[in-house]
């Protein structure tokens, strides 16, 4: 029958929510209000009329009197919905507790116990049609309690992302500790039910929003503004990924059609942001268009510009590579796509800098200042994002 259907379905939800007790300490957007288009009810199955009628058919004979609206709703159906509904508000107390200890994984489980309850609700409808009373009000009014309990663990959800109190950092601009566990929770929800896509779509761009919005506000907290960069590129690339893998950046697709792109768009500027940092390498090798005649003597100006040049450049590559040596890029991919672009926008400013001075008498003590060739640069920027090295 299905109210034993009920039963069943929701203790499997409650098992399956129990399995994992992992606490979410850290979390994050809000559901929408786009509205899913119902599809019409379902009739009753002529095999589920039948198992109430010989339910009905089993009652004591002193009831055979009384309306059969009234027998189905008090010999049978009220106690077996009693079982339901007592079943439901264990799962929405439950709820309510995960929601006060922030342990928003658990939580979560609500949204296939939903599903499963509007499945039932085509045929339940069309059934209690038939019985109605109190009857007819049991199942809408457990659906009632559970989605009110699901709302504000989404609420505090968003909320607690948003206003994360952690104010410790990865030294090294890693991935964060609060997008890993975020994006943890939402790998977890199932993108192929069906019936929820719209409000998981909904969801996961309200938590996405925060997060980035938190993330943001944390990388202020570091002061070289090369390593913020770094810190965002990473938290941006890693949630792009997990959308990706995950599949729900194609349920977001249907309410977002932007997201990805937005992602894309926010990761190319925290490269440009980052390559930023090599100006201060760069401003020493620019000015290699002046003339210089082949031959010539040069003047004692001119030679000691062109060793503070070399000087220049060498000391601030040296502590480039000291400090960002430490900076940590786990995602392989996104490391080598940095040591490429970092060495397309220094190598060739930097060879033609050496070609035209590396064989201009301005020194007599060349290994001084001639101290890396363009090799040598390109293979000490293979060293980068590696604090063994």
């Amino acid at each position: 029958m299905m109210c034993n259907h009920s039963v069943q379905g929701l203790r499997e939800h409650q098992k399956a929510c129990s399995g994992n007790s992992a606490t979410l300490l850290h979390s994050s957007p809000q559901l929408g209000g786009r509205k899913v288009r119902e599809t019409p009810p379902r009739r009753v199955s002529r095999k589920f009329q039948d198992a109430i009628l010989r339910k009905v058919k089993r009652s004591d004979a002193s009831l055979t009197s009384e309306p059969k609206e009234e027998i189905v709703e008090q010999e049978v159906l009220l106690p077996a919905l009693e079982s339901v509904t007592l079943e439901g508000e264990g799962l929405a107390g439950r709820g309510k507790r995960c929601v006060a200890r922030h342990d928003f994984l658990n939580v979560l489980c609500l949204f296939p116990v939903l599903q499963h309850l509007r499945q039932l609700r085509e045929e339940y409808d069309a059934t209690f049609n038939l019985a109605g009373g109190e009857a007819g009000r049991k199942l809408p009014s457990l659906a009632v309690m559970l989605q009110t309990t699901l709302n504000k663990a989404l609420e505090e959800l968003v909320d607690s992302i948003r206003n994360d109190p952690d104010t410790k950092m990865p030294r090294d601009g890693t991935v964060h500790e609060l997008t890993s566990n975020v994006m943890m929770v939402l790998e977890r929800r199932d993108p192929n039910r069906a019936a929820l896509r719209a409000a998981l779509a909904q969801f996961v761009t309200r938590v996405l929003s925060a997060l980035g919005l938190a993330l943001h506000n944390k990388s202020t907290k570091y002061e070289d503004s090369a390593l913020q960069a770094v810190f965002r590129l990473n938290n941006f690339h890693y949630i792009l990924r997990t959308l990706r893998k995950s599949g729900l950046l194609e349920v977001v697709h249907s309410y977002e059609r932007t997201l990805e792109q937005q992602y894309r768009e926010n990761i190319r500027d925290q490269k440009r942001l980052y390559s930023q940092s090599w100006s201060r390498v760069l401003h020493y090798v620019l000015e290699v268009d002046r003339p210089l005649s082949p031959g010539a003597k040069l003047k004692d100006k001119d030679r000691q510009s062109i060793k503070d040049k070399f000087t220049g450049f060498n000391k601030e590559l040296e502590e480039m590579f000291r400090v960002q040596k430490a900076y940590a890029v786990p995602d392989v991919e996104l490391r080598e796509a940095l040591k490429r672009d970092n060495k397309e926008f220094i190598l060739p400013k930097y060879k033609a800098f050496y070609d035209k001075y590396a064989a201009v008498p301005f020194t007599k003590n060349p290994d001084k200042y001639l101290k890396y060739t363009p090799l040598d640069v390109s293979n000490l920027i293979d060293r980068f994002f590696d604090a063994a090295a």
